[in-house]
């Protein structure tokens, strides 16, 4: 399919376990886009680009091509690059951007599709980077209420597992929205996910709309769309339709840490139409909420240990039934 290189680039952001998997499935199931899974490594060697030279140079250039292609991140996309030198001839790319571009349209046209996206959570706080490389980028910001994003994030083994640092996490993902100048209603676009799964028909067109593509109805039913290779990778997404999977804070988490939460996110709750259950609430001060956000960021890797039951430190808490002072 040949690329349509006049559209806008997409990047799927927001705080982790907010929804934006199973939009960027949906999405991937339009005949037109191909999402990438989780890149990360865009603001990675941004910041060492220094180290690469002059990026005309084809011997620099191929050389920050092998490096991206052999990190993790993009051996997970699955994508056959081959010969490097015969890549480099393919897109004779001049710039980091243009060598980024050069890797997503290569998945995009080996995925039979037209045009590229990404989604990649952790670039909400990274925006200044992918707006700096890619000006024209249609950022898709998905909103999760908080206090279900603390909940789904004691699933799995990262992310903050307290009611105070998930909170401090939600407030920080949600102002570096708000803090970057270079977003506007042009750019920008925020989709709640509780309104994803709910009204999944009019959130969807005006997610079409928004970038620039015709709404499908059998987007609805993406899950008999996926190829079955990304099926297998992340199955519980695509054994069912789109369901209302909301509010499960108030039957799953105690009131004592509803009230923690929302003492540091109140505001961007009631901002975003999240009901907040603690009536003429008392906030921490500003200066205590960067206290919090501070020891979160220090504290993050001991909690993620603790919570982790294979880890020595993990396996004595449990042992000595101490792991539920972390709950």
């Amino acid at each position: 399919m040949q690329q349509n290189k006049n559209k806008s680039p997409i990047f799927i952001v927001g705080a982790g376990r907010s929804g934006t998997t199973l939009l960027r499935q949906i999405l991937n199931c339009h005949p037109s886009l191909a999402i990438v899974p989780e890149s990360h490594f865009i603001s990675w060697f941004y910041y060492k680009l220094h180290v690469y030279g002059d990026l005309h140079t084809k011997h620099n250039a191929i050389t920050l091509i092998n490096d991206i292609v052999s990190t993790d991140r993009f051996q997970k996309w699955s994508l056959e690059i081959g010969n490097l030198n015969d890549f480099y001839t393919k897109y004779k790319p001049n710039s980091y951007r243009s060598i980024l571009e050069s890797l997503y349209y290569e998945y995009a046209y080996q995925q039979g599709k037209a045009r590229w996206g990404d989604k990649t959570p952790a670039y909400v706080e990274e925006l200044n980077i992918i707006l700096t490389l890619f000006p024209d980028a249609k950022i898709i910001h998905v909103v999760r209420d908080g206090r279900d994003v603390y909940l789904s994030h004691k699933k799995v083994p990262w992310g903050p597992k307290t009611a105070e640092t998930a909170a401090v996490y939600w407030v920080n993902c949600l102002q570096k929205i708000s803090n970057c100048e270079q977003l506007n209603s042009k750019n920008l676009l925020e989709v709640r996910y509780e309104d994803l799964v709910t009204t999944p028909k009019k959130q969807l067109t005006c997610i079409c709309n928004f970038i620039d593509e015709k709404f499908y109805p059998y987007l609805l039913n993406y899950q008999d769309h996926v190829r079955d290779d990304v099926r297998h990778w992340k199955s519980q997404y695509f054994n069912k339709k789109i369901t209302a999977q909301t509010q499960k804070y108030l039957s799953q988490m105690p009131r004592r840490k509803v009230r923690s939460f929302e003492r540091i996110a109140s505001k961007l709750l009631e901002k975003y139409g999240y009901k907040v259950h603690t009536p003429k609430i008392r906030g921490y001060s500003s200066s205590r909420v960067k206290l919090f956000m501070i020891v979160g960021r220090l504290l993050h890797p001991l909690y993620s240990r603790l919570n982790n039951p294979d880890s020595r430190i993990g396996s004595l808490m449990r042992t000595l039934n101490l792991h539920k002072l972390l709950m």
